[in-house]
């Protein structure tokens, strides 16, 4: 398992090295095309960087309106991706469902909504907890299962981003 994350991180290095490098050549003419910066920006938008992502929003957003209805499917598809790495459901969840409204039969796009809608459903259920855990003063033991946790939610949601 350790062995093909591995591998799917150096391809994506890899890509985003030479989409990077694309991009930049582009930009130096002025005149980059729509592929090279929906290529660039579906790179930025897996990468592990907040920042990146941002970026590839960014680069999104500013590609929808100049696409054909086919293009567009994918730039919305795609802000809603970055919108749940960022953990900006609402976001991402307003864009899958306008795409979802064109496309209701889309099995992309409705099993990213499922993940959203769950995350969502997590993200509430662990508000919670915590309101729950600070009313009253906890255990070390209790302390430590919350770090294991969290960590161990941290790794799914970073291991289901890699797959997506």
């Amino acid at each position: 398992m350790t062995v093909i994350i591995h591998n799917q991180l150096n391809v994506l290095l890899e890509l985003m090295g030479k989409f990077e490098k694309k991009y930049n050549a582009e930009l130096k003419e002025g005149n980059i095309s729509k592929g090279t910066k929906f290529e660039y920006a579906w790179c930025l938008i897996r990468s592990k960087y907040t920042d990146d992502i941002k970026k590839g929003i960014v680069l999104l957003e500013d590609l929808l309106p100049k696409g054909t209805k086919e293009e567009q499917r994918d730039y919305v598809f795609y802000l809603a991706v970055a919108n749940y790495r960022l953990k900006e459901y609402e976001k991402a969840l307003k864009y899958i469902r306008g795409l979802l409204k064109t496309e209701p039969g889309n099995t992309q796009a409705l099993e990213l909504e499922k993940l959203i809608n769950k995350a969502m459903q997590k993200g509430g259920f662990v508000r919670a907890k915590l309101f729950i855990c600070m009313r009253k003063k906890p255990s070390v033991e209790a302390k430590k299962e919350a770090k294991r946790n969290l960590f161990i939610n941290k790794l799914y949601l970073f291991m289901e981003t890699l797959f997506l």
